[in-house]
């Protein structure tokens, strides 16, 4: 496996792992309520992704601007946010719980829930 992590701000971190192309939580704007991003934004270094992950539905996390932005082939998402993304945009979207496995490029991507009462992830 060759792959390269790349920060992009907050909890947004672009995954190419074995030719795919992941985005973990876009947050891409440069001023959400406190959080500011304090350098600028290459904007086509996100452009041809395979998938985007989005961990959970709170809006630093689930920005739908910074999603409208993007071109995925897959939105995956958590249980029960598929209707607020399917409507805005024109992505294939999965919706995924803890344990289902989803196939993206060469990768299998795993749902998992984090207990933060453990250090077990």
């Amino acid at each position: 496996m060759t792959g390269r992590l790349r920060w992009i701000g907050h909890s947004t971190v672009l995954v190419e792992l074995d030719g795919a192309r992941l985005l973990t939580d876009p947050l891409l704007r440069e001023r959400v309520v406190m959080l500011r991003r304090t350098e600028p934004l290459d904007h086509e270094a996100l452009d041809d992704l395979d998938a985007v992950l989005i961990s959970h539905i709170h809006y630093d996390h689930l920005d739908l601007g910074s999603l409208r932005r993007l071109k995925a082939d897959t939105v995956v998402v958590p249980y029960g946010a598929g209707a607020l993304v399917r409507r805005r945009v024109s992505a294939s979207i999965a919706e995924v719980g803890p344990g289902d496995e989803l196939a993206i490029g060469g990768l299998t991507v795993k749902a998992v829930q984090w207990d933060m009462t453990t250090t077990e992830v």
